[in-house]
């Protein structure tokens, strides 16, 4: 193979690489109403974050700048240290792969998808405008990621024994479908999971479809933590990731074509 073929295909495969790595997990959305889910799992992923300018980082425990930031603040301004701009408490968090079988409408331009907010689908795309008041409704039944905090995820995890079948045998939590009714928003927003227990027909969920919630923390280092807290974009972020880890890729590879090169040109030699 010539050694300039040999670095496009590095290059491509470089991409690709990359391309995977920064894939985005698709996350349920709970608007205010009903979403009907399935549990595809018993168990649930933990992990603890931040929110921080816009972001949620995951926290680095120890060595987590957001902690050390927060423990100044919290002595320099102990009555009032929650009212601080830059404070950031650490946010327990659960991540649990799902079926979303809510009812939606979806947008056949952008392909977004719309639950009922309350009790009406939206006229409009918001996402580009398209009018989809005549799309017809259809059940989702899409792998999403849900992550929430401990409330709701004890509540359903619960489920696992109060929910008994006819024989008085818990029935499975991953074995009937759960209503999570939101009302509020924001801080006071409210998820009351309902289980519907005679919505109970096997689901068939492939390995592939499912998301590997380690994917569902961000996890940066801590320079890049600091530089978030600066300001700093997470598109700046990967982009300096992207280019560090290309340039290494390509270094590397390059080296090993040159010595291939090399070696070629001695066996013509001795030959």
């Amino acid at each position: 193979m010539s050694p300039y073929v040999e670095l496009e295909a590095i290059e491509k495969a470089s991409q690709a690489e990359n391309a995977s790595l920064f894939k985005k997990i698709e996350f349920i959305d709970l608007p205010q109403g009903q979403t009907t889910i399935r549990l595809l799992s018993k168990s649930f992923f933990e992990f603890y974050n931040h929110y921080i300018n816009g972001v949620y980082v995951e926290c680095l425990g120890t060595d987590c700048p957001i902690c050390a930031s927060n423990a100044q603040l919290i002595m320099e301004n102990p009555q009032n240290f929650k009212d601080i701009k830059g404070y950031s408490p650490r946010n327990h968090r659960y991540a649990v792969n799902v079926l979303d079988k809510t009812v939606v409408k979806i947008c056949p331009k952008c392909k977004a998808e719309f639950k009922k907010s309350g009790n009406a689908f939206p006229s409009t795309c918001t996402k580009c405008d398209t009018v989809i008041i005549n799309e017809p409704e259809q059940v989702l039944n899409r792998v999403k990621v849900l992550s929430k905090g401990p409330t709701l995820t004890e509540q359903l995890k619960a489920l696992q024994q109060t929910v008994l079948n006819a024989s008085k045998e818990p029935l499975g939590v991953t074995n009937f479908d759960i209503v999570l009714y939101v009302t509020g928003s924001g801080k006071s927003t409210t998820i009351t999971p309902i289980p519907l227990t005679n919505e109970t027909a096997p689901v068939e969920v492939s390995d592939e479809q499912l998301f590997d919630l380690e994917k569902a923390k961000l996890s940066l280092t801590m320079d890049e933590i600091k530089d978030v807290m600066r300001g700093v974009s997470l598109k700046d972020i990967f982009a300096a990731r992207k280019a560090t880890s290309d340039e290494k890729f390509m270094e590397k590879e390059h080296k090993s074509v040159a010595e291939n090169v090399s070696q070629t040109v001695m066996d013509i030699m001795n030959k």
